[in-house]
């Protein structure tokens, strides 16, 4: 998903109105007590869209108004996205036969890339319209195609195939379309929930490169580490500087973080995420993209098991028993799809249960 900031504000980070929205604001003494699980990954791992889960089976979902927020959020994906594909027509060497399509995409290649910040004004009815024709053109979808060669949200497809619900003057986004929106998570922002008569603080720290310097700031007191990785980057450049591969970064994140003094001992949860993108994406893209001496078959268990096991290798301090006290870190690996509502509950409860021992 794209690096996406409007107006500075997700609004599900922002507390709905009513007390009977949320859980009530912990005191300090209730703090203490609780189980901390910082939620840690690179930018486009999918972070966020655990958060939105978390709000909508712990805090009862979105509001109607919050919803609402969202509809400019969304728009402004969907234009990101095609604005995206039409830059690339030149550079793949295609051409848009249909005149009328040729003179929709003209438009985007000429919005400036800042558009964000007005896209209340510029979007309408029309804009959509000129969206939804040039998604249908075929030198759109060849570029859609070759979407693992640069930069493009995981929402697209998601957003194009609903453009005549998306566009209806009376749109209101539902939960699926809040998941799927992008916006860049700045800051350290929390969710406290009970599970299984346990209260979690999670704590979810932006993934930017721009952003982790703030995570040392979470590192203390600290239950659980989950780190959560996109499978379906395998063959993917980094937002940044589109050179360095993204898994490449998210597994060097990964052993500077889990290798440092702060979680020795603690439970490390390896959230292997995107499982629907990634079985959708081996077929047409080979693992050695990223991994050379990969000669192994392509299939989803063969590929899912090496990266899996290239993340756990990784970990310097295996867990081993010294006179008769265990030390290291534990590594448990969960694949997961952020966007399976149940599948995200059931994986917090096994974290729960079987991983967290500290008590307090």
């Amino acid at each position: 998903m794209g690096n996406m900031c409007i107006g500075g504000d997700d609004p599900s980070r922002k507390k709905p109105p009513g007390d009977d929205q949320v859980a009530p604001t912990p005191t300090k003494a209730q703090e203490n007590r609780d189980v901390k699980v910082l939620l840690l990954g690179a930018g486009e791992s999918g972070k966020s869209t655990i958060f939105k889960q978390m709000k909508i089976i712990h805090e009862r979902g979105y509001t109607p108004e919050e919803l609402k927020d969202f509809r400019f959020i969304i728009y402004a994906n969907i234009i990101k996205s095609i604005k995206a594909l039409v830059d690339q027509i030149g550079h793949f060497q295609l051409s848009i036969a249909d005149e009328s399509n040729r003179i929709r995409a003209q438009k985007f290649a000429e919005l400036e890339d800042d558009f964000v910040i007005y896209v209340q004004k510029i979007w309408s009815t029309e804009m959509g319209n000129d969206v939804e024709h040039l998604w249908n053109d075929p030198a759109i979808k060849t570029a859609f195609e070759r979407r693992n060669e640069f930069q493009l949200d995981d929402s697209t497809q998601y957003y194009m195939n609903s453009l005549s619900r998306i566009c209806a003057p009376d749109y209101l986004p539902t939960e699926e379309d809040v998941l799927w929106a992008r916006v860049k998570t700045t800051g350290i922002i929390e969710v406290r929930c009970s599970i299984r008569d346990k209260f979690i603080r999670l704590v979810d720290v932006g993934g930017q490169r721009n952003e982790r310097k703030k995570w040392i700031n979470c590192f203390e007191d600290v239950d659980a580490l989950i780190f959560v990785v996109s499978l379906a980057e395998y063959d993917l450049k980094c937002y940044e500087d589109n050179e360095t591969p993204r898994m490449k970064e998210s597994m060097e994140l990964f052993a500077e973080t889990i290798n440092s003094k702060y979680f020795y001992n603690t439970p490390i949860v390896l959230f292997l995420n995107k499982t629907d993108l990634f079985r959708e994406k081996l077929p047409n893209s080979h693992l050695s993209v990223m991994f050379p001496d990969y000669n192994g078959p392509m299939d989803y268990d063969s590929a899912y098991n090496f990266i899996k096991s290239q993340y756990e290798a990784l970990n310097r301090y295996p867990l081993e028993t010294i006179d008769g006290t265990e030390r290291g870190r534990r590594i448990f690996s969960f694949p997961i799809c952020a966007m399976d509502k149940n599948q995200i509950q059931t994986s917090f409860e096994t974290v729960k249960d079987n991983f967290i021992q500290r008590q307090k």
